[in-house]
């Protein structure tokens, strides 16, 4: 039973260390005014995975969503944070689609709650070994639920963002 355990161990340890692990960082900036009012949106996610099929295409992990939206009279940010899936069209890792669902969402300096998702498309290119720099188009929406009113408030964009990647086998 012993010699079984410890097979199962080290057959266990030495797949985890063939693992390949990505580290997928996506950014977005924007700032305008309007009649004399200053908006800047600031938005970056974070996505840690490892492939989960055999072609290493389908990668799978937790996403972190952070943003920052302030106007001239105040701003509000939220947090975000559930699964996400990626899957890359060809062996080079190179032209994908992504899908996230958030079911936490925190909105600072408010008991409100809510829920997210994002759908996206992208390039990355390669770089050198580990590192990969690209640019994909991004569906978001988000829905904010305040329990005392029972109102919720969806708010979806389309917009750009600049990716970066470390990939680590």
């Amino acid at each position: 039973m012993k010699r079984i355990l410890l097979t199962a161990l080290l057959l266990l340890g030495s797949t985890v260390a063939k693992a390949d692990l990505m580290f997928d960082m996506s950014v977005f900036y924007d700032s305008t005014t309007v009649d004399k009012t200053d908006y800047t949106k600031k938005e970056g996610h974070l996505f840690i995975a490892m492939p989960v099929a055999v072609k290493e295409q389908l990668y799978l992990g937790p996403n972190f969503i952070v943003t920052d939206n302030q106007s001239t009279g105040g701003g509000v940010g939220t947090t975000e944070i559930g699964p996400r899936i990626n899957y890359y069209f060809n062996q080079d890792k190179t032209f994908l689609v992504a899908l996230a669902w958030h079911p936490y969402v925190k909105f600072d300096g408010s008991s409100d709650t809510g829920h997210s998702y994002i759908a996206g498309l992208g390039y990355e290119m390669k770089v050198n070994t580990n590192f990969f720099i690209g640019a994909s188009i991004v569906y978001h929406s988000i829905t904010q639920s305040n329990e005392t009113t029972n109102v919720d408030v969806t708010t979806s964009t389309v917009r750009p963002m600049i990716n970066f990647s470390f990939r680590f086998k």
